[in-house]
């Protein structure tokens, strides 16, 4: 990367190179404390010209002379201005620099009476007197000990500040992430990460291994310190509960470790030895867990054993073929398979049905509803996502609620527990499939034990996004009464969405036969599929089908970066959709008012929740907020720091609409996507459409998702702890 030192004259520059400017703040025009993002305005001084500057300017006060590297941008509205990537103060050096400096309100105690006082005193060194010599401010008449001891500590705070700053650049560390850094920690924030530079993996989203591991090494920390080696396992660990592992086998930890590390194998085991010998590392037999993690698998094991041999039970005996039972099931005749379900659901405490799109699942979910409530029972149904439980509740008639919301979620996790638990005598527990095991573990403990359970949900679809595979983990323990639906009922039978989601799921090849719900439209490039999409989006769809592009239409993608990833896709079909030359930008983020967004994180306070799709109503500039309509009864302004958390949805990965359906669905495969194509993904994408499914791509791609197993299998030990509690319990 080259610096260039701009000259009083404007010229083109490369991507790749910043320009050097320095200048005096003559006034701050905005600054948000949340994110230190500031505009400014300039004294060029020796440029020969004034400026504005924005960017991230931690604690920018007027007086301070700013040495700035970025680039010049002609922004529409505001005419040019210079984009900051990096800053650094510099000393004032002159009388008049310094009394402007400390006339800011930079320090506390220092208004622009005791600036002009202290400048009069010392001139040119006052800066040096409060940084050196801070004995001699007594000598300016008014300021008492109360006052200079003040002055002080901002003194001390503002340095502390910069400081930190100046550490974390020089370690290759971006003013962006600096200040997140700093909001972190506060004032402490330097000796925190020069006790501990690995705490910022665990506590800083954004910072990885790679980046403390090379402040750790910088400040003296030997390559094969414990210190180093235990840190690396701790890592590796953490990446693995990414990859939806509870452990790792111990070979495979220490070979990943000893490549991550550079280290050999005797200095890794030394680390390793001491990480288990003070329990950062549990070992059994060959496998190594966390330690919080080894816990929850255990103790969900055990809560599911104690509540499949908990003898009391609140639901009573009810007799499947009895007159009062056959009446309250539906006129259709139900296959042996839903009537199987019942019969298990309404025998035992606890049972599961599992099956694919179009298999009557609901009709099971509706009339055991129908039959509890009859004799009394209390039902309460839940799920994972707030689309599914409010799909589970229009299917069943009957109040469905998210999980966090059942077990009522606060700050400081759930208030609903085994020492509170919740009330109820059947829990219906939807998209399993979806549930980690951190879920599933404060879920199962907040059940009372004489109540009776039921799991639904798709084992074949993508197993969930934290660690564990609950669903498939429970199924091949064999110990829980298991219902698998196969039949496609006869009026789904006629959709090729159905058919061809099961033939995808046996391995097969689409149905050559298209009818008016499915679509394979193969393309021999990325540039060839966004051309046809913008077509259909604009023109086939909307006047064939009827349905609303934005509204009705997602469109799925595997992979988020590049030229075939979400993030491009989304910005085309922003500019398709929803034209416009306003645009709110925040954090690199471009909104408009009408634009399809997606909330990527649970937010209890406002009460939307990851997934959640919704339309920009109104962005207000004045204040920095927009505002969002998730459905007919509930808007959402998103103020400030929940702002991070809103993303353009246009286009969506797989994952994130899990438990989610859509009139149409268009899934865009291509070749660059290889990596991450597998049977599950295209199965649970196809599974999302409920009118149509439009698959776009080369064919290439899909011929290897269909022929590609998961070939990741995760290491868990929950279907094994199921069988020790179970024989340890007999």
């Amino acid at each position: 990367m080259k610096l260039i030192k701009s000259a009083g004259t404007m010229h083109l520059m490369q991507s790749e190179d910043l320009i050097e400017m320095n200048g005096t703040v003559r006034s701050v025009i905005y600054y948000n404390e949340e994110n230190h993002y500031a505009i400014v305005a300039i004294d060029g001084g020796d440029f020969g010209y004034d400026f504005t500057a924005r960017g991230n300017l931690i604690k920018v006060q007027v007086g301070e002379t700013l040495r700035l590297s970025g680039h010049w941008k002609m922004d529409a509205k505001y005419g040019r201005q210079f984009l900051v990537k990096y800053f650094q103060v510099i000393t004032p050096q002159t009388i008049e620099g310094v009394r402007k400096y400390l006339g800011s309100g930079l320090i506390p105690g220092i208004g622009e009476g005791f600036a002009t006082r202290l400048v009069e005193a010392f001139g040119a060194e006052t800066l040096e007197v409060i940084e050196k010599q801070p004995e001699r401010l007594g000598e300016v008449e008014g300021l008492g000990k109360k006052r200079i001891q003040s002055i002080l500590q901002g003194w001390k705070e503002q340095k502390v500040v910069r400081d930190v700053m100046i550490f974390l650049r020089e370690r290759g560390i971006s003013d962006g992430m600096a200040h997140k850094i700093y909001n972190q920690y506060g004032y402490q924030a330097l000796e925190k990460i020069q006790n501990d530079p690995f705490r910022l993996v665990r506590e800083v989203q954004g910072v990885g291994f790679v980046t403390a591991d090379r402040i750790a090494r910088e400040q003296g920390m030997e390559e094969d310190s414990q210190e180093r080696c235990r840190a690396g396992l701790v890592h590796l660990l953490n990446e693995g509960l990414v990859q939806g592992n509870c452990y790792l086998p111990e070979k495979e930890l220490k070979a990943r470790t000893m490549e991550l590390l550079e280290v050999g194998r005797e200095a890794l085991s030394l680390g390793y030895e001491k990480a288990i010998l003070e329990q950062d590392l549990v070992q059994e037999e060959e496998r190594v867990y966390l330690p919080m993690i080894h816990r929850i698998e255990d103790q969900v094991a055990l809560r599911l054993v104690t509540l499949l041999k908990t003898e009391e039970k609140s639901v009573p005996y009810i007799d499947q073929n009895s007159s009062r039972v056959q009446s309250l099931i539906p006129d259709f005749a139900l296959s042996e398979e839903q009537e199987e379900s019942i019969e298990h659901a309404l025998s035992t405490k606890l049972s599961i049905i599992t099956g694919g799109p179009g298999v009557g699942k609901t009709t099971v979910l509706s009339t055991l509803v129908r039959i509890f409530e009859d004799f009394g029972c209390d039902v309460v149904l839940c799920s994972p996502t707030g689309k599914a439980s409010r799909r589970m509740e229009e299917a069943t008639g009957h109040k469905a609620s998210t999980i966090h919301k059942l077990l009522k979620y606060g700050g400081g996790g759930f208030e609903k527990d085994e020492m509170d638990p919740l009330e109820g005598d059947v829990f219906i527990l939807d998209e399993v499939s979806m549930m980690d095991l951190y879920l599933f573990h404060a879920f199962l403990k907040a059940v009372p034990l004489e109540a009776s359970l039921i799991l639904v949900g798709d084992v074949d679809q993508l197993p969930s996004v934290g660690p564990g595979r609950i669903l498939a983990d429970l199924i091949e323990s064999s110990l829980i009464q298991l219902t698998r639906l196969h039949k496609i009922f006869r009026q789904e039978g006629q959709s090729d969405i159905v058919v061809n989601a099961h033939r995808v799921n046996e391995g097969k090849w689409f149905n050559p036969v298209q009818g008016a719900d499915f679509f394979y439209v193969p393309t021999t490039n990325v540039q060839k599929s966004q051309e046809l999409l913008q077509k259909m989006l604009l023109e086939r769809i909307p006047r064939k089908f009827g349905l609303n592009p934005v509204l009705d239409v997602q469109v799925l993608i595997p992979m988020y970066r590049s030229e075939s990833g979400i993030e491009r896709f989304n910005e085309l079909m922003q500019d398709w959709l929803n034209p416009s030359e306003a645009s709110f930008e925040i954090r690199g983020k471009k909104f408009r008012e009408g634009d399809k967004v997606m909330q990527l994180a649970n937010n209890y306070d406002l009460e939307v929740f990851n997934g959640d799709h919704g339309i920009i109503e109104a962005i207000d500039r004045s204040s920095n907020s927009i505002r969002v309509r998730f459905d007919k009864h509930r808007t959402v302004v998103y103020e400030k720091k929940a702002l991070e958390d809103l993303t353009l949805s246009y286009a969506s990965s797989i994952h994130k609409v899990q438990g989610s359906e859509f009139p149409c669905v268009v899934v865009v495969l291509h070749r660059a996507h290889s990596n991450l194509l597998q049977r599950s993904l295209l199965y649970t994408a196809m599974t999302r459409g409920k009118k149509l499914v439009i698959l776009m791509g080369e064919k290439v791609a899909y011929e290897r998702a269909i022929a590609r197993l998961d070939e990741r299998k995760r290491f868990t030990t929950l279907k094994e702890r199921i069988h020790h509690w179970f024989e340890f319990s007999e």
